[in-house]
């Protein structure tokens, strides 16, 4: 969603459409899509305001309930109590 949103506002360059990029993307690197559940959406109220952007809170929420690390360059998702890969 968050690439859609950043393609369509112009501030993410794609060679393709957002749907074709993610779906590639996704097959070649053997990533699952995860779907968002009640639990993930109810923990995102939970978390300390460190972070404004509402997709990721949203990924950080996800990543607490499901017991998952999060691959970013983005220091302010480290300040949440959630696995990071730098």
């Amino acid at each position: 969603m968050g690439i859609s949103i950043k393609h369509g506002l112009g501030c993410l360059y794609l060679r393709v459409l957002p749907e074709e990029y993610v779906s590639v993307q996704r097959r070649l690197h053997r990533v699952e899509a995860f779907p968002i559940n009640e639990e993930s959406t109810l923990q995102v109220g939970k978390l300390p305001n460190l972070h404004r952007d509402a997709f990721d809170r949203l990924i950080v929420a996800q990543a607490i309930v499901e017991d998952l690390a999060i691959v970013t360059p983005d220091r302010l998702i480290g300040m949440y109590p959630v696995s990071v890969v730098w």
